[in-house]
């Protein structure tokens, strides 16, 4: 159901998944995800929930954390963002997409150093410019204001322009593809 877009029934099947086991890999997870899926920031907390109870029976499972750690980060609950992000990262070190929301949240509580090495990892990390919506373009800006705090302020410059010159360049492209519409 989650998949072809029925979301509330995908709701209310791994609601009865989870009566029926409520330790079975990854149901309190997809839980989770299917009320972001349909109601958003509505339901963060609900998610949050359902992501606890999946790491409390999983440990281990990296969607969970990175989900957490993303809903915390949303949150600005940066101290807890942090030690999911860290897991999740820890346990797929070859993905950006933990290393983005964990540059953030230490960035959101001034270790502007590790900040700066998780942004560059998610600029590395990035299979393209497009990738996660863009994602790179923000780490770059990101990762610019950082350097900034540190006072690397020519790095730091260079890094904001890169952001700009990725930024232009989408928009070049969206209003090429928008002028090829009738």
């Amino acid at each position: 159901y989650r998949e072809t877009g029925f979301l509330t029934e995908a709701i209310e099947e791994f609601e009865r998944a989870a009566a029926l086991d409520p330790r079975f890999p990854r149901v309190h997870y997809y839980l989770g995800l299917t009320y972001l899926l349909r109601d958003g920031a509505a339901r963060l907390g609900d998610a949050a929930a359902e992501f606890r109870v999946e790491l409390a029976a999983n440990p281990e499972e990296y969607l969970a954390n990175y989900y957490l750690g993303v809903v915390y980060t949303i949150e600005r609950k940066w101290d807890a963002a942090a030690g999911f992000l860290e897991k999740a990262a820890r346990l797929r070190p070859d993905s950006p997409d933990p290393f983005f929301y964990l540059g953030q949240a230490l960035q959101g509580v001034e270790r502007y150093p590790e900040a700066a090495e998780a942004f560059r990892k998610a600029i590395a990390l990035s299979p393209s410019v497009a990738h996660n919506d863009y994602q790179v373009s923000n780490a770059h800006y990101r990762l610019g204001q950082v350097l900034l705090k540190l006072g690397r302020e020519e790095e730091g410059r260079r890094q904001l322009e890169r952001s700009a010159e990725l930024t232009a360049a989408r928009f070049r492209k969206d209003d090429g593809k928008s002028r090829a519409l009738p």
